[in-house]
């Protein structure tokens, strides 16, 4: 196992790429066949289809958290709840909306974790970090979110965006960025803003084995991530 602990290049928040033994890869892709006709439209703006997890994984998840606890300060801090998906995104980019397109974050605490686990190699992208140039804003919080919202979808509405963001535009930096690869893990606070990274040319699959398949987690804490 590989761990890199590392901090964004704008507001030093922290960030974990983990690489995990090939074996893992095999048993959470053979996985995601079990729960086939549990493929389901996901409920937010990810732009593909989500399925649930073996009960297995939520131990697993729990197995890797001590091996970063004091890189994201979480000392004996206790998780209040943890939900993990299978995920595959399948949107090409000329069905995207206007707010696929640009960086989103997925809640306003400062308790909450973010994993990407990659089960697709770096053909399809990765996933990046991202910081608000108007705004100067990084990580999302209730003294923020409104003045966020407002002028983001100003500007996601007004430009002329294409596709998946990918680098640097007018209106977002990239801070961090984690390469797509089998059995790695990207793990970031859940409010700064993050997109998964396509590029234009990648052929995007429905089917498990060729598709960009991930298993996405989402873990809130009883205390703040620094």
């Amino acid at each position: 196992m590989n761990i890199q602990l590392e901090r964004t290049k704008v507001k030093k928040n922290p960030y974990a790429i983990i690489d995990l033994p090939n074996e893992d890869y095999e048993l959470w892709q053979k996985s995601a066949s079990f729960y086939k006709g549990d493929w389901i439209k996901a409920l937010n703006y990810y732009p593909g289809i989500w399925s649930r997890v073996t009960p297995q994984y939520f131990a697993f998840i729990e197995s890797i958290l001590p091996k970063i606890a004091s890189h994201f300060n979480l000392g004996d801090s206790r998780i209040e709840s943890l939900n993990s998906n299978y995920a595959i995104a399948q949107t090409p980019i000329e069905k995207l909306s206007k707010l696929q397109k640009i960086p989103h974050y997925d809640g306003i605490k400062n308790n909450q974790l973010a994993i990407v686990h990659y089960l697709c190699g770096e053909e399809f992208g990765g996933t990046g970090l991202f910081s608000h140039k108007k705004t100067n804003i990084e990580r999302v919080n209730s003294k923020t979110e409104k003045n966020f919202i407002q002028t983001a979808k100003e500007e996601a509405f007004q430009s002329n965006l294409r596709g998946y963001i990918d680098k640097d535009n007018e209106y977002y930096e990239l801070i961090a960025y984690c390469k797509a690869k089998p059995s790695r893990l990207f793990i970031y606070p859940g409010n700064v803003l993050h997109s998964a990274i396509i590029p234009p040319q990648c052929k995007l699959d429905n089917e498990i084995a060729k598709g960009r398949l991930t298993i996405t987690s989402f873990i809130s804490f009883d205390n703040d991530i620094t």
